[in-house]
């Protein structure tokens, strides 16, 4: 039997930790564990983000809203 578990960040991984020992101690299962997102990899494409945005924001002086006339013209 193969157990496969999807980790979306470390504290999730730290939840399962007991489990997944007592898994792999009492039972001839092997356990594999796919790490979707890692809470770091997240944070990287955060920064990255906003590295973005400072470099390349343009300041626009005002935000118009089209009517509903105007949006069923398009």
């Amino acid at each position: 039997m193969i157990v496969t578990i999807q980790i979306e960040n470390q504290h999730d991984f730290q939840w399962l930790l007991p489990f997944l020992e007592a898994v792999k101690k009492n039972t001839a299962a092997k356990v594999e564990i796919i790490s979707s997102a890692t809470d770091r990899a997240w944070e990287d494409k955060l920064n990255d983000f906003f590295t973005i945005i400072d470099k390349q924001a343009v300041l626009v002086p005002k935000v118009e809203r089209l009517t509903r006339q105007e949006l069923n013209e398009r």
